[in-house]
């Protein structure tokens, strides 16, 4: 397994946000990949208690060499959400400056953006 930490900007200079991202490498290169996330909304714990529980069952089937395509999980989708508190209480769903749900405003893109991901998310068949 590989972990590495995301960073991205904030809003303001000298503001990013941090969340880690594990890749599992596939022994079959030809093997379909897969891609886990949990707490877009950041307060919503059950996806990230299911990844934690999930991570040494993987661990082990990457040690044994069963892991056939590359996996991806990062389990906390929204670092911005998550670094939000009002009053003490976590308030991990909607942006506290433009009151918008996570869930819901997703950028439309026309098509795919090239170098978004470091690896695709479905490999390519190859021949021979």
């Amino acid at each position: 397994m590989q972990k590495s930490i995301e960073r991205i900007a904030g809003d303001s200079e000298g503001v990013s946000y941090e969340f880690p991202v594990f890749r599992f490498a596939g022994a079959d290169k030809a093997a379909p990949s897969g891609y886990l996330q949990a707490a877009l909304h950041a307060g919503e714990l059950p996806g990230v208690v299911a990844i934690d529980a999930l991570m040494p069952m993987l661990n082990k089937a990457e040690a044994e060499g069963r892991i056939k395509g590359n996996i991806t999980i990062v389990p906390w989708a929204n670092p911005i959400g998550r670094a939000q508190y009002h009053f003490g209480e976590h308030q991990g769903r909607f942006h506290l400056g433009t009151r918008t749900n996570f869930n819901r405003a997703f950028r439309c893109l026309p098509r795919p953006t090239p170098g978004f991901c470091r690896t695709p998310l479905l490999a390519a068949p190859t021949s021979g």
